[in-house]
């Protein structure tokens, strides 16, 4: 199983380095069928490593519309967000920047749409998403055999874990605020449901969901925000099945963090908005003792 993923990840990296124009070809057709007026698209537009994968692809399952798993849609997201894949290792564009960049081409009213976004814990966050891009960070990080090196991987984590909100306040802002027209960060949000359905001035509209409450709330909240019954939520893309679980696994049971560096997580107005009634939970698993 491990030489069959092994190959794979090897495979999808030099193929999406080399067939990018065949890529984007393939996604310009494909956008050109569709009818944004009639049958506009929904697009599950989020940060990285929350859940969003099962989103995506549990939806895209059941709806007739079409769906698209995006992370970035404004310039200035995008452009930092090429820059930084194509200076990695892996030196290529990925399909969702190329999937967003061709939709932008189209010249539809993005404010117009539906989007879901998703948000998670900040640190189990940022834990998943270094896993997930490891192969864009250093050579020491990754062996040949793509098995993560756990004490590299711990002492980089240690070195640029961020206690501050400014990764979700700026994507907030950048991908929702300015994109779509909903400020959520000046609307309500209730905690104890779980999710929250914004509209905006210019008819978008927008579920934004907790990660944590998905397996409990999604049935409910894809009802409520599409009128679209029964949709179960599958699990894709998770970090257990992963080349890198073991490492993974490890660091998420080792990896601590001091009294000020907690609080000061706490303090954000991403955390206390939307994750004020994880604050213990946040400390049980996470505080070095």
């Amino acid at each position: 199983m491990y030489r069959v993923e092994k190959y794979s990840i090897l495979l999808k990296r030099y193929l999406i380095r080399y067939i990018e124009p065949l890529v984007r070809y393939f996604i310009k057709a494909k956008l050109f069928c569709v009818d944004v007026e009639n049958n506009p698209p929904l697009i599950v537009l989020t940060m990285g490593k929350v859940g969003s994968t099962s989103v995506y692809k549990s939806l895209k399952k059941r709806l007739k519309n079409p769906v698209f798993h995006l992370h970035y849609l404004s310039d200035k997201g995008l452009e930092k967000a090429v820059e930084m894949r194509l200076s990695s290792k892996l030196k290529s564009y990925s399909y969702h920047l190329i999937l967003s960049e061709e939709l932008k081409k189209t010249g539809c009213d993005l404010s117009k749409l539906k989007y879901i976004t998703i948000i998670r814990e900040p640190i189990s966050r940022q834990l998943s998403s270094f896993f997930q891009n490891v192969g864009k960070l250093g050579s020491d990080l990754e062996g040949k055999d793509l098995r993560v090196d756990y004490e590299n991987a711990l002492e980089y984590l240690m070195s640029t874990m961020s206690f501050s909100d400014e990764a979700e306040r700026v994507w907030f802002n950048r991908e929702v605020r300015d994109i779509i027209g909903i400020d959520v960060y000046g609307e309500e949000f209730d905690i104890i449901k779980g999710y929250e359905v914004y509209r905006s001035n210019s008819g978008g509209r927008l579920l934004l969901m907790r990660m944590e409450d998905m397996d409990k709330v999604f049935c409910d909240a894809i009802y409520k925000f599409l009128g679209q019954q029964k949709v179960l939520l599958r699990r894709y893309n998770e970090g257990s099945a992963k080349i890198y679980n073991k490492a993974y696994e490890r660091l998420k049971k080792n990896v601590k963090f001091s009294a000020k560096e907690i609080d000061m997580l706490i303090n954000t107005i991403f955390f206390t908005k939307f994750y004020i009634d994880y604050k213990k939970m946040l400390k049980d698993k996470w505080l070095l003792k």
